[in-house]
């Protein structure tokens, strides 16, 4: 029950959803430069059906995050100002530490150095491709 939580282990929803709608913002971002540097990409041979649908992924995966954006942010708008969602809720179901900073932030926020995914001590903004 939330009046059992204390205000400090508290973030209002309606900040969570701003915060998610931007990061989702930010993937479609990064998504329309990948369609982007594949359209400059050039093959010896056309496309087949095959590469032609997964190019074709790529296209749906930006328009969902379009909408998932704006879906996030009319909740952001709607949210009755006394929700709230549990900080350690945050933490607990996303593996991305920084990402889970951003989305509801302690007072000290992510530290330099510290772990950014569960069980990695990589520093922060390390990608990890395979």
């Amino acid at each position: 029950m939330i009046a059992q939580i204390p205000p400090q282990d508290r973030v209002p929803f309606a900040v969570v959803a701003r915060r998610i709608a931007a990061e989702l913002s930010d993937l479609l971002r990064l998504s329309l430069d990948v369609q982007h540097a594949l359209s400059h990409c050039t093959c010896v041979h056309p496309a087949d059906i095959e590469t032609q649908r997964w190019l074709q992924g790529i296209d749906r995966i930006s328009q969902s995050l379009a909408d998932l954006a704006t879906l996030m942010s009319g909740f952001a708008l709607s949210a009755p100002p006394s929700a709230a969602v549990e900080r350690s809720t945050v933490e607990a179901c996303l593996r991305l530490r920084e990402l889970a900073g951003k989305l509801a932030p302690t007072d000290a926020g992510i530290r330099p150095g510290e772990a950014h995914m569960s069980g990695d001590q990589g520093p922060p903004g390390e990608v990890h491709l395979f």
